[in-house]
């Protein structure tokens, strides 16, 4: 007779979700600009950044439209995410998403004139612009 696991509950489930969604986060951030920090991995999620510690320490779980948003961005399988299957990443590459990611930021700089602040130690102001 063979048994079936038993039924992942809700909390098995966003268990499950936090803990993948953290294990991408590890993976991405430091890779390349756009995600220097887990500051900036929960903006790109669409996580309000004060609600990550909270989420790192295992008070809180990431709420599913952040990890969705994850996946999407950062191409993660869902498969992984939601149901602890298979790996990480299938056919798309993690550092192509996160290079299209700098290329984006790139286009934007170039576009609204704003200077890439990734060598300077300091912000500087920005100077108004003379219409």
């Amino acid at each position: 007779m063979i048994l079936s696991p038993a039924p992942r509950t809700k909390e098995d489930v966003a268990t499950d979700v936090t803990r993948n969604y953290l294990l991408l986060a590890d993976f991405v951030v430091g890779k390349s600009r756009p995600v220097k920090s887990y500051k900036d991995f929960a903006t790109l999620t669409l996580l309000q950044h004060q609600n990550f510690s909270p989420i790192h320490k295992g008070d809180r779980k990431v709420p599913l439209e952040c990890a969705v948003k994850a996946c999407e961005i950062f191409g993660c399988s869902f498969d992984f995410m939601f149901g602890n299957l298979g790996e990480m990443f299938g056919k798309d590459d993690v550092m192509k998403k996160v290079l299209d990611l700098e290329e984006r930021m790139n286009y934007l700089e170039n576009k609204f004139g704003v200077k890439s602040r990734k060598n300077s130690p300091q912000a500087a102001p920005r100077k108004p612009q003379k219409r």
